[in-house]
């Protein structure tokens, strides 16, 4: 079977709201101020308490750029790690600004990737996933084409689109004898990938669960805002793992940096990991679009080294869609010989959707109307 593999950045969910990397610690902080945040607010003051002090102290004998939400999130991990970081007096308060940054990053999405609705029904997604599953990801699977989607994203954005379009797919957290329909591959996890205390293992939650359960919020006048915010992420603790547990999940979703050594956090993602693997080795055809591959990500560097060894299978295709043209020499350095054709193309995430489908020969435009045939 002939597979396409589609690998997405932060370049393709901030067309749904979400924060570039640059910009996520300003806009998050711009989102503290939200009077919709409530108790949340404490681990807003204590990251912005925790910046100050590394901005005071950091840049005497160091420079590490602070703007990056990745960097901030591989310090504070570090100094977990190492017991040490400015401002913290104990480990046990380094540990509490580690749940703070997590919180700070699963509210900030949620709060700016929000969706306009209709008296609480949603009229419509946000961003361009509903386009790129109608115009590429469904005809492509009508062809009986293998698609796999590999993102670096925290958010649901895209999880979103594809439920909605009523397509199944897969995050391939343990191994399953039944192909999916869609492998979804959440490289760094996801705001809905709650844990157990109990059994320690991955539990994501669906949106027929979150939906069943999430009421629509209210503003004081009696109204209802324009747009929703899916708190699926930051109402973890209020989820159980059913079956043999039966205990409460913890209330921190399964998110890692980005940007540093990620063996503390195999033993979770390594069924991801090796299915991004095993889709990369298969691939025909693969579409890097949005991501920018900064020279700190050197696990993307091995994994597709690794995950691309495959003399049964050629690689016709590794484009490379991205509208920052720096990119190019960051990719140049990993491709090799075996390529049958290597593409910089320097665009967004939008423009990719139907210049892809062109190339497939497929009608392009928002009003394709994709219908899965499921009811």
């Amino acid at each position: 079977m002939q597979k396409d593999v589609f690998i997405l950045g932060a370049g393709a969910s901030c067309e749904s709201g979400v924060p570039l990397l640059n910009e996520f610690i300003d806009r998050g902080l711009r989102v503290a101020g939200r009077p919709e945040i409530g108790i949340e607010k404490l681990h807003f003051d204590r990251v912005d308490a925790a910046l100050t002090a590394l901005n005071t102290s950091l840049y005497t004998k160091s420079n590490i750029g602070l703007k990056n939400i990745e960097d901030v999130f591989g310090l504070i991990e570090m100094g977990v790690l190492i017991k040490k970081f400015p401002g913290c007096s104990s480990p046990e308060e380094i540990e509490e600004l580690r749940k703070s940054i997590i919180r700070f990053i699963v509210v900030t999405i949620e709060q700016t990737n929000r969706y306009p609705h209709k008296q609480g029904m949603l009229t419509d997604s946000n961003g361009n996933y509903d386009e790129f599953i109608e115009v590429l990801v469904g005809p492509l699977l009508k062809q009986g084409r293998s698609v796999s989607i590999i993102t670096f994203n925290y958010d649901v954005a895209l999880d979103f689109s594809l439920n909605s379009k009523k397509l199944e797919y897969d995050y391939s957290l343990s191994d399953s004898k039944k192909p999916p329909n869609i492998r979804l591959l959440k490289l760094h996890g996801s705001i809905n990938w709650g844990s157990c205390p109990k059994c320690h293992s991955i539990v994501p939650i669906g949106w027929q669960e979150y939906f069943g359960s999430h009421k629509i919020p209210i503003d004081a006048d009696g109204s209802m805002p324009e747009t929703l915010a899916f708190k699926i992420g930051s109402t973890l603790n209020t989820r159980r793992h059913l079956g043999d547990c039966q205990v409460q999940l913890n209330d921190e979703p399964v998110i890692i940096p980005p940007t540093w050594n990620k063996t503390e956090h195999h033993r979770q993602l390594c069924a991801v990991w090796n299915h991004a693997a095993i889709e990369l080795g298969e691939a025909e055809n693969i579409y890097i679009i949005g991501y920018s591959m900064p020279e700190s990500d050197m696990f993307f560097r091995y994994i597709y080294a690794l995950g691309t060894i495959n003399l049964q299978r050629r690689l016709k295709k590794l484009w490379i869609i991205n509208p920052m043209s720096i990119v190019r020499d960051r990719f140049e350095t990993i491709k090799g010989m075996g390529i049958e054709q290597f593409r910089f193309i320097e665009m967004r995430f939008n423009e990719a959707i139907d210049y892809i489908a062109r190339d497939y020969n497929l009608p392009t435009g928002p009003a394709i109307g994709f219908n899965s045939g499921r009811s």
